[in-house]
């Protein structure tokens, strides 16, 4: 097998460096997604020395408290502080990120994807047969995939990449060599991410089988990494049981973990054949809309209840960005997902069929396969039940980009000696890409080139690969892969992603200067969210009426007002005759032009 010292060229170092400050200067302090809001209240629980969200001690006990979490309503909120169940390991990282405010905890993300970048690089470059293949997984990592808009947030997908990137290359060093070391801190940096987001739970059980599987000394290596994991996952259990009563490191608490039933509700049939085909059906479904066709997904609770296909395309549409299956975001991994899924092939019919795949070493290619064929199954399987939201692509895969980058660099090694073949694949790729973006985001005709488009490059790759390996063919498809997939997430995912972003970003502005010492602001939907960054740089407690129909909304009112701070209400955040109920007998006065905010000034008289 060939192994090479990974040397980091500066000219890598240099372009990672200048992405990075290009990624900083740019990125919008506003959030996405409320997630965000859930992971931001651990950071300040922890600055203020505890677990607890700070200001809501000494309340009455309300779910409205629970504006941070996506789950609110599934909780009950029997006494006061209330915490956050988002997973506790991000806190400890983003501590001292957090003292520089929202950019700073953006500038952990953004750092995490400049280091997965070099991980990557190091990864493809130790086991293949030229420092071409680390220049190819660095590119079809850091702009073919579609973690730009991920760096730019606060959310933790590429910590949590980085993390993985840094535990699969630990653990292919483990396979091979007898120290000790890399198999330990393969356990503690997969097993941290799993206490960030806890489906990395799934790939530490596939890192750790991989060891204990492919190793030379696999059972000491299988022995060191659980020493390792155990370090991080105790710790993650302590935190867990000290906020929702549970010693298991990988949970939000009841109801979280998908059953057989939730996975399996909706099954029809009146025989259990029936029943299993609908099963096998379904997981057959999501297998392919997750990673081939997101048009495929069924709209059924669960999935996208909150969003509609378009009547004409099939698309599934969020604020002009379609949502994409794996493929259709980044079709080069379709070569990555052969070269794994032929790694399990005898030795020497690998080589054959792989061509420079073989000479990385078969166990190296059975690890990184073993990662990401199984975790898309696990996804496949959990059926319409765990969803992935509010998103443009496919997030839970993050952590397995780096991973398929690096097996692609080693599927098409030997491209980069075709130079004019590559840079025409790029620019038919980059064509292409702009095309399909040029008609209106409401477009049938945008939907279906953005959908179908990729997929066509993604069957063109396969086929040149396999037909014509050692053809500039292979070039000249590789590269038209990689620029659409750059051009999709830079012209689709991206635009949006900042969309969204500049509103809730303009709205916490416009409030920001009235929240001058302790203050308490009551907010629903998205505006709650807009207004989330403003705990890191204010004593303020927010509070989401809509989470329990205002049933606590005066009592939590009256609870603020005793602290001494200062009472606010957004004009929207209930209907007007719940507002004026809420409101009747207190004194108030408006805020801003056009209306912003309404201000309690006293109690009821």
């Amino acid at each position: 097998m060939l192994r090479c010292r990974p040397v980091l060229p500066r000219s890598l170092l240099a372009a990672v460096a200048a992405l990075g400050i290009l990624l900083s200067a740019t990125a919008i302090r506003g959030p996405f997604t409320l997630d965000e809001s859930n992971y931001l209240v651990t950071v300040v629980a922890l600055r203020e020395g505890g677990l607890a969200v700070p200001g809501t001690a000494g309340l009455a006990p309300s779910r409205e408290l629970l504006w941070f979490d996506p789950g609110a309503r599934r909780r009950d909120v029997a006494a006061t502080p209330v915490t956050s169940t988002a997973p506790p390991l991000y806190a400890p990282l983003a501590l001292p990120f957090s003292f520089l405010g929202w950019r700073g905890l953006v500038a952990l993300n953004t750092l995490a994807f400049l280091a997965t970048i070099l991980v990557v690089f190091a990864h493809a470059r130790r086991y293949a047969a030229t420092a071409e293949a680390g220049w190819i997984a660095a590119a079809a990592f850091g702009a073919g995939g579609y973690l730009i808009e991920y760096a730019q947030g606060v959310w933790p997908h590429t910590v949590t990449t980085a993390l993985v990137a840094g535990a699969a290359y630990l653990a292919a060093r483990a396979l091979d060599d007898d120290s000790w070391v890399w198999a330990a801190g393969a356990g503690v940096l997969v097993a941290w991410a799993s206490g960030i987001r806890y489906q990395n739970a799934f790939l530490l059980g596939c890192l750790g089988l991989g060891i204990l599987l492919l190793a030379r000394r696999r059972w000491r290596a299988a022995v060191v990494f659980a020493v390792g994991a155990a370090l991080p996952l105790a710790a993650a259990a302590a935190i867990n049981f000290t906020r929702v009563g549970s010693l298991n490191p990988v949970s939000k608490g009841p109801g979280y973990l998908p059953s057989a039933a939730k996975v399996t509700a909706g099954a029809t049939g009146s025989t259990a054949v029936e029943r299993s085909s609908w099963v096998i059906e379904r997981v057959a479904t999501m297998a392919w809309a997750r990673v081939v066709d997101y048009s495929a997904a069924p709209t059924t609770p669960g999935t996208v209840s909150f969003l509609s296909p378009h009547p004409e395309s099939g698309a599934y549409v969020l604020v002009g960005a379609i949502k994409k299956a794996w493929l259709q975001s980044a079709p080069w991994i379709a070569l990555a997902l052969a070269v794994m899924a032929l790694s399990w092939l005898p030795r020497s019919w690998l080589e054959r069929v792989a061509g420079t795949a073989g000479a990385a070493g078969q166990r190296q290619l059975r690890l990184l396969a073993l990662m990401v064929l199984s975790t898309l199954a696990m996804f496949a399987a959990s059926g319409t039940f765990r969803t992935d939201g509010f998103c443009f692509n496919q997030r839970y895969f993050c952590e397995l980009l780096p991973l398929v980058a690096v097996a692609f660099a080693w599927g098409v090694e030997g491209i980069g000696r075709r130079r004019t073949a590559l840079l025409a694949g790029i620019l038919a790729g980059c064509v292409l890409g702009l095309v399909a973006l040029a008609p209106d985001p409401a477009s049938p005709l945008r939907h279906r080139l953005v959908l179908y488009v990729p997929l066509g490059l993604a069957a063109a790759l396969l086929l040149v690969w396999g037909a014509a390996r050692r053809s500039p063919l292979l070039a000249f498809a590789a590269g038209a892969a990689l620029a659409w997939a750059v051009v999709l997430h830079l012209g689709d995912d991206l635009p949006a992603s900042r969309r969204v972003r500049e509103e809730r970003r303009a709205l916490a502005a416009r409030v920001r200067p009235y929240l001058e010492g302790p203050s308490a602001l009551f907010a629903t939907g998205v505006e709650k969210d807009a207004l989330g960054p403003l705990v890191l740089e204010r004593d303020l407690v927010l509070a989401n009426p809509a989470l329990d129909q205002a049933a606590t909304a005066s009592e939590l009112l009256d609870g603020f007002l005793a602290q001494g701070r200062r009472v606010f209400l957004l004009p929207n955040v209930l209907p007007v005759e719940r507002i004026d109920r809420i409101l009747e007998g207190r004194q108030i006065r408006y805020l801003g032009d056009p209306l912003l905010l309404i201000e309690v000034r006293g109690g009821q008289g």
